[in-house]
């Protein structure tokens, strides 16, 4: 059962959910020691994982077979991106993170996907897509910073 936060969102009322159980979760995402831990622990592992916003409980939900580069391309300032860098993180994500800084962020990784070893590149890519849409299908769209990716309004 997910628990509802009730908040207003542009002159009227939204139903926010709780984040689903995580399997690990980061804080103090503006110590770059954070950081590279998060990017050590789960190197070489498919994982789905939300970044959250502390202060208005918006998520990003995001995948990834390779954490260590995706964490380094949402978390690292957008100043210090190359523009192609720059285009491979979600901008809603990155506006807020400008706007309340990162310290306000934390990272909830909510699974590590199993992925054979005798998988292909695009069957490990579309298992991890599947996953990926489960957790952004427990999300009302008007909690997600990756609008584009959520299929069903709720």
């Amino acid at each position: 059962m997910r628990k509802v936060i009730t908040r207003t969102v542009s002159g009227r009322f939204a139903r926010f959910v709780r984040p689903p159980k995580d399997v690990a979760y980061y804080l103090h995402l503006d110590n770059p020691q954070q950081i590279a831990r998060l990017c050590n622990r789960f190197m070489g592992q498919g994982i789905v994982y939300g970044i959250c916003n502390q202060v208005n409980q918006m998520i990003y939900i995001g995948s990834s077979l390779n954490p260590s580069l995706r964490f380094q391309m949402h978390l690292t300032p957008k100043s210090q991106l190359s523009p192609n860098q720059r285009d491979n993180s979600n901008t809603h994500l990155q506006m807020a993170i400008s706007k309340y800084g990162l310290g306000r962020f934390k990272v909830l990784v909510f699974e590590v996907v199993d992925l054979p070893v005798d998988n292909t590149y695009m069957e490990k890519q579309e298992r991890l897509r599947i996953a990926e849409q489960r957790y952004i299908d427990h999300f009302p769209k008007v909690q997600l910073y990756n609008k584009i990716n959520s299929r069903a309004s709720k």
